[in-house]
């Protein structure tokens, strides 16, 4: 079952990439339920979460991780992505030299613009 974030009326996906998990599931006949965050909040899906997929905002999915005691979830050691923990001064030096670099903040949602 894919559980997919929604408003609070379970009537319509929460934001674009809810409704393309929404369509993507259709258009793949998987079973799926639209869910609120206040729904996820409550602990209704507490057993679920585990043997479920969950999608939604960043804000849905990290009170997802909480609900079973994941407090910071980050990308698993055995990913074949390399990452590397530098200033933003060492970032623009890396630029300046001509690398190409993909940048995320360590916080979650750090950047405003």
């Amino acid at each position: 079952m894919i559980y997919i974030q929604s408003n609070k009326e379970r009537t319509l996906p929460h934001h674009f990439d809810a409704s393309c998990a929404l369509y993507g599931a259709i258009d793949s006949g998987l079973d799926y339920r639209l869910t609120s965050f206040e729904e996820v909040q409550s602990g209704k899906f507490d057993l679920l979460i585990k043997s479920n997929c969950f999608v939604g905002s960043v804000e849905f999915l990290r009170e997802v991780f909480n609900r079973v005691g994941i407090s910071n979830p980050r990308v698993p050691l055995n990913s074949d992505r390399t990452h590397h923990t530098m200033s933003i001064k060492d970032v623009r030096e890396c630029v300046a030299n001509g690398e190409e670099l993909f940048v995320k903040p360590i916080e979650i949602k750090l950047f405003t613009f």
